[in-house]
């Protein structure tokens, strides 16, 4: 049995191509609301990934850790329906290779900016035992003391050493649409684009607000998206789903229209 509780049911998604747009600002989201529940206990897994198909399946795909997951799928035509499958299906990988590349599909002109480097963060301890008594010998953080002699040399060792963050940061038009220190990043995680030829992106801010931006920055916020994870187009351009978190083992699958 599956612990995702059907809370709301979605209409058909299926529509004319959608067009591009040149300023988000003339579009006007609407206030989200719920179509399911999804308790990680249950589902044994964290969402790291949905997908959207032209027919209104939705993908979810929840990790169980290294190489280890789960996949479902949720049928919006003709009601609201999930069921578990063995893998995900060839559309859901398709998907998710555009929705979450470093640029817009259809349009490899409009693209994310990613940039990689490295911070020392500075720590400051106090030493104590053989340390404070002034061995000497042996590493302290990652850094020799050997030379600087007594305690006085291994407190400076101790007051400046430090440790050196992987960050890398993904940016769109300025604005940063996934960031990971000494983590392997996941693109898609935090944003998606919108199918061809719209050339519009939907992230999560600093705030986990959700909100729109265009080729040419323009933004605008989806009123009353917060927690936002996940975000995910409907094929025709119209609609967009997400995850909000609600408690630690608790996320609400949430929709709103885009018109």
């Amino acid at each position: 049995m599956l612990a995702i509780l059907i809370a709301v049911l979605l209409g058909q998604v299926a529509g004319p191509q959608p067009a591009p747009v040149a300023d988000v600002r003339t579009l006007a989201p609407s206030a989200p609301r719920v179509l399911a529940e999804i308790d990680t206990v249950k589902v044994q897994g964290t969402p790291v990934g949905l997908a959207w198909s032209a027919d209104g399946t939705i993908y979810l795909r929840v990790s169980q850790g290294k190489d280890q997951a789960r996949h479902y799928q949720i049928a919006t035509v003709p009601s609201l329906s999930v069921g578990q499958s063995d893998g995900a299906p060839v559309w859901a990988a398709n998907y998710w290779t555009w929705k979450s590349g470093t640029a817009a599909p259809g349009d490899p002109t409009l693209k994310i900016d990613v940039e990689q480097r490295s911070e020392r963060v500075k720590s400051v301890n106090t030493p104590s035992g053989a340390a404070a008594a002034g061995a000497t010998s042996g590493d302290l953080f990652g850094a020799s003391s050997g030379g600087e002699g007594g305690s006085q040399g291994i407190a400076a060792s101790a007051v400046n050493s430090s440790m050196t963050s992987a960050i890398v940061t993904m940016r769109f038009k300025g604005q940063v649409v996934g960031e990971w220190t000494n983590e392997v990043p996941v693109p898609g995680l935090r944003y998606g684009w919108a199918p061809a030829p719209m050339g519009v992106l939907v992230y999560v801010d600093a705030d986990t607000r959700l909100a729109l931006i265009d080729r040419e920055g323009h933004k605008v916020l989806v009123p009353g998206a917060s927690k936002a994870l996940l975000p995910a187009w409907s094929m025709d351009g119209k609609q967009i789903v997400y995850l909000q978190k609600k408690t630690k083992t608790l996320y609400a699958l949430m929709i709103t229209k885009v018109q």
